[in-house]
């Protein structure tokens, strides 16, 4: 269930579940749906996800497509509320302001409400935590730091830091997270 996996590993990282869980299961996904209904964020989606989880017989495409539409609603809506205290966690704090493009100082006041995170920051943050949530099953948190530091020929010999610190075209910022998520293997299926 690599579409289920990378839901829950989206989900914790922007702080909508516990870091550590017992199972990923049908009732974890109808639980996670609630939890983004209740924040309003990928209603529909995870209405849908709901009543997939809960056919009897269950529906395998169903259930996939339910995860695919959660999934790409969740990549729509940067939650830096919940998202700082993880990506702190994984990155030190230097790194982390250069791939969002804030400084150490003002990443600090952010990440503890003292100041709003500005909407630029906030999907930067949101992109960072896609990648980290699709490394996290891969790598411990020194290969997540080296990870975003080495050189890729996928992105014309660039590190994944360097694009993400440029932030533009938004098409070279998607491939890193799409290199990140191709180490989760294919996601066509469920």
């Amino acid at each position: 269930m690599p579409l289920a996996l990378l839901l829950v590993a989206r989900a914790q990282l922007m702080g909508l579940l516990p870091p550590v869980l017992q199972a990923v299961d049908l009732e974890l996904l109808v639980g996670l749906a609630g939890e983004l209904q209740k924040r309003g964020i990928a209603t529909l989606a995870s209405a849908a996800l709901v009543r997939a989880a809960r056919s009897e017989p269950i529906d395998d495409a169903a259930l996939a497509e339910a995860l695919r539409a959660t999934i790409a609603a969740v990549a729509a809506s940067p939650h830096p509320e919940g998202e700082w205290r993880a990506a702190r966690e994984l990155l030190d704090d230097d790194l982390l302001a250069r791939l969002v493009g804030v400084s150490s100082s003002s990443l600090r006041r952010y990440a503890k409400g003292d100041r709003k995170t500005p909407d630029d920051a906030a999907w930067r943050l949101h992109l960072v935590v896609q990648v980290l949530a699709a490394l996290s099953g891969s790598y411990n948190g020194y290969g997540v730091r080296r990870w975003f530091l080495r050189p890729r020929s996928t992105l014309g010999g660039a590190t994944p830091a360097d694009v993400l610190e440029r932030g533009e075209p938004e098409d070279e910022v998607r491939r890193v997270v799409a290199l990140a998520e191709a180490l989760l293997g294919p996601l066509g299926a469920g």
